[in-house]
């Protein structure tokens, strides 16, 4: 298609038909129709405008968690945030953190600084765009108690710069226009010792790896908590841990992730999926609501 190939022009770093499995952490997915590493704001600013003025489809994809891609794939353009879009700095208590920097790069530089307020986030396999974009939380604590500001990228390719005022979150989720993308985050933090930051984040390290399969191909919880209650107590209660379809199984350890035991497609985790909303639903009337996004679903 023309107006697909149009696209390395505007992003020399661009393939075609390229699997998305390996890039995500359920190691689950089909093919993407192009795969654009972009360096640059202007760069980045370019090909959303392409993309939404041509109405080709397109998603930012961090390190691949919280994400299920279907089987067949996803007709459209998936967009990594490289170069400008790692860099990672701080100015007295302010870290400003590219949307492509890793959860555990920020990690690092909290432990290096002195920062204390995201110690939560230990062992979250994600980016801090990704983090930003579905307001990770973890321990009672959420990354939107930390955000400053906000850099976005609009879908007519306008930078817009949002203060804390202007943003609102909610439980999981970030509210953006849609197609807009985040490219930098400004984090406002506490002081403490470097000892204190990582002994916390020591902690909180070690009680995921107790409680949840973060060993396992997995894209962290599907479900989203309904009010006043946990899906993963729900969805045990149901009787439902160690249940498997194909390769996909619900974790013994914690009910609410789904891991890959090697060779799961998506249709055998959609169908757990199914099978565990139907049963809570029926068992105690409570509809649970997905946290992960499905990518090249209809």
């Amino acid at each position: 298609m023309k107006k697909l190939k149009f696209i390395k022009c505007i992003c020399p770093n661009t393939r075609f038909d390229v699997v998305l499995a390996p890039y995500t952490t359920f190691k689950i997915g089909g093919k993407a129709w192009a795969f654009c590493d972009v360096a640059d704001l202007e760069e980045l600013k370019k090909l959303v405008s392409y993309l939404n003025h041509e109405q080709i489809p397109y998603f930012v994809l961090g390190n691949g968690s919280n994400i299920l891609v279907n089987d067949s794939g996803f007709k459209g353009v998936v967009i990594r945030l490289k170069g400008e879009f790692e860099r990672l700095s701080n100015e007295n208590t302010l870290i400003m953190a590219g949307a492509g920097v890793p959860i555990s790069r920020l990690l690092s530089c909290c432990v290096k600084n002195g920062f204390s307020g995201l110690e939560f986030l230990a062992g979250i396999p994600g980016t801090v765009g990704g983090a930003v974009f579905m307001n990770a939380g973890a321990f009672g604590g959420e990354v939107s108690d930390r955000v400053e500001k906000v850099k976005l990228v609009s879908p007519s390719g306008e930078v817009l710069l949002k203060e804390k005022q202007e943003l609102r979150f909610s439980y999981r989720k970030m509210h953006l226009s849609n197609c807009s993308i985040i490219t930098h985050v400004w984090f406002r933090m506490d002081v403490d010792t470097r000892e204190k930051v990582r002994e916390r984040i020591s902690f909180y390290l070690k009680r995921k790896m107790k409680t949840q399969p973060i060993n396992h191909y997995s894209a962290g919880c599907i479900f989203k908590n309904p009010a006043g209650d946990y899906a993963g107590s729900l969805i045990e209660k149901a009787g439902l841990k160690g249940k498997s379809i194909g390769d996909a199984m619900i974790s013994e350890l914690h009910a609410n992730f789904i891991i890959n035991k090697g060779n799961s497609t998506a249709s055998d985790v959609m169908a757990l999926i199914k099978m565990v909303r139907d049963k809570v639903e029926t068992k105690y009337g409570i509809k649970l609501n997905p946290e992960i996004k499905f990518i090249g679903f209809d």
